[in-house]
């Protein structure tokens, strides 16, 4: 499933048949006849299946249902369209906005998606494609999205070992049936002082951050979630909450920062407005609109 257009993307997630298996409850028929079973799948035809206590099936037409029964199924249908399984992989940057994300999915209309997060300190996307148990938890989890963010300093440092890694852990994401996401990070406050002679001040480590993770996200054929390029926006037109993005080491993301990760990620995995959702982070009215806009820009370039 790549490069699928937003809108198609969704209009695939309501199809009948997207649905998962329901509690098991009684069913009534227009003639009156009940009977205990779960919900397992409507078709496109109009038909559902049930699934008997017993391990049987049986397929009925939705006309022959009773009207409960198919508002019921239609409450269902809404809820698996509405649902989503997200894997995060990656470390501090990732664990850091962890809190954040959480809270807006679940403030959302999404709030029955599944979200994990595995993000040790420190790691790199090499690190996590030599494990094998994580590699395992792509083939086996049945994920719609995984988000890959490699180490601070890796895609800038180190280009083509970032490369490498992602290409390696994208071919199994692909076998999986899930979509990559790149999850583009920041340059740090003040340059990086492990190599002040490549990048002696933030906008030259953006930029590199910024190449490689969007030349990672074409060759895998991939989405970017643009986190950097939002950072960017905030810092150029409001240069006072450009610095509260960052803790206070001037690398990782304090509470805005993790705030304007979490509006992207809203922005790019469900293609939503993350200003209708019902969740400001604990910032100022003035600051999320300012990182609303950020966010709107970004994703829409």
């Amino acid at each position: 499933m790549k490069r699928i257009l937003r809108t198609l993307y969704f209009a695939l997630l309501c199809l009948p048949g997207a649905l998962s298996a329901g509690e098991t409850r009684e069913w009534t028929s227009t003639v009156g006849t009940t009977v205990e079973a779960r919900l397992v799948e409507e078709t496109a035809g109009g038909e559902v299946t049930l699934e008997l206590a017993n391990g049987s099936r049986i397929d009925l037409r939705m006309d022959q249902l009773s009207q409960k029964d198919r508002e019921y199924i239609a409450r269902v249908s809404q809820e698996a369209a509405m649902s989503l399984k997200i894997l995060f992989i990656g470390n501090s940057y990732t664990g850091q906005v962890r809190r954040m994300v959480s809270a807006l999915v679940k403030a959302s209309p999404y709030a029955n998606s599944k979200v994990q997060f595995i993000s040790p300190g420190g790691k790199t996307l090499a690190f996590h494609l030599s494990q094998e148990k994580t590699m395992d938890l792509i083939r086996e989890g049945d994920w719609d999205f995984v988000v890959l963010q490699d180490q601070s300093q890796t895609p800038a440092v180190f280009p083509d070992t970032f490369m490498d890694a992602a290409k390696g852990i994208d071919a199994i994401i692909d076998e999986s049936g899930a979509q990559t996401v790149f999850y583009e990070t920041w340059g740090r406050r003040d340059g990086d002082k492990r190599n002040p002679e490549r990048f002696p001040d933030y906008d030259s480590m953006q930029k590199a951050l910024s190449n490689s993770y969007k030349k990672a996200a074409r060759k895998c054929d991939a989405r970017l979630a643009p986190v950097g390029t939002a950072w960017a926006i905030v810092r150029d037109r409001y240069p006072s909450l450009g610095r509260e993005l960052y803790a206070k080491d001037g690398s990782h993301p304090a509470d805005a920062g993790a705030f304007l990760a979490a509006c992207v990620f809203y922005a790019t995995f469900l293609g939503g407005d993350p200003s209708e959702v019902d969740f400001d982070g604990g910032l100022s009215a003035e600051n999320v609109e300012a990182i609303y806009q950020a966010v709107a820009k970004a994703v829409s370039n």
